[in-house]
């Protein structure tokens, strides 16, 4: 996933193991759902590093591997807490990722090199990771109609260019999120100027039917 301030030209999503930046037609959207659903987390581990003093959260698939879409939690937690404050630490990390520990599931070791230690969990989806799923293999969002602007779909998914009732041009940009998607004003030659960044759909809008805000 893109940081809110890269530029929207640097997208790019895993999709049977190739970036693209364009999402053409409906047989690539499910193909990339299918890719997610065989590929999708089913165990955290939690990894204690003693040498690098960092704890971190590793999210594998069904056969053990690191998910292509390198979930790698990096817990900002002093390097010597106590074990169960580092698990809890981890959980909610996970639920922030969109996933939760199943149910009588508990931390257990796996493993205990000199160099650091490590515990597994499963776990599941929340209903915040389904729903995000969803509008990252649905439709494109609706852009609602802005007086005297016109607003034109880029064949790449998540990517309006939109000319302004004063004439000056912006790229809007899309991109879902797990617990809210981000919406993007970008200005400036080639789009390279961030005027607007927000989860909030409207709030990008704004500058677009009041273009003296995206000067500001």
């Amino acid at each position: 996933m893109t940081t809110q301030d890269e530029h929207p030209a640097a997208h790019r999503l895993a999709t049977d193991g190739a970036d693209r930046q364009e999402w053409p037609d409906a047989e690539a959207l499910e193909r990339d759902r299918r890719t997610e659903e065989r590929t999708r987390p089913v165990t955290a581990e939690l990894v204690r590093n003693r040498g690098t003093r960092e704890t971190v959260v590793w999210l594998l698939d069904d056969s053990g591997t690191l998910c292509a879409t390198a979930h790698v939690i990096r817990l900002d937690i002093r390097h010597d807490v106590r074990q169960d404050d580092a698990e809890a630490a981890a959980s909610r990390a996970l639920v922030k990722a969109g996933f939760r520990p199943v149910l009588g599931w508990t931390w257990t070791e796996v493993g205990a090199e000199a160099s650091r230690r490590r515990w597994r969990i499963a776990i599941e989806p929340t209903a915040d990771y389904l729903s995000y799923v969803e509008r990252r293999s649905g439709p494109r969002p609706g852009i609602p109609a802005i007086d005297g602007a016109t607003v034109t779909a880029r064949t790449q998914r998540g990517w309006w260019d939109v000319t302004t009732s004063d004439g000056e041009r912006y790229a809007l940009t899309w991109e879902p999120l797990v617990g809210g998607d981000r919406w993007t004003v970008w200005g400036g030659e080639n789009f390279t100027r961030l005027v607007r960044s927000t989860t909030d759909q409207a709030k990008a809008l704004f500058v677009l039917r009041h273009p003296s805000h995206a000067r500001v």
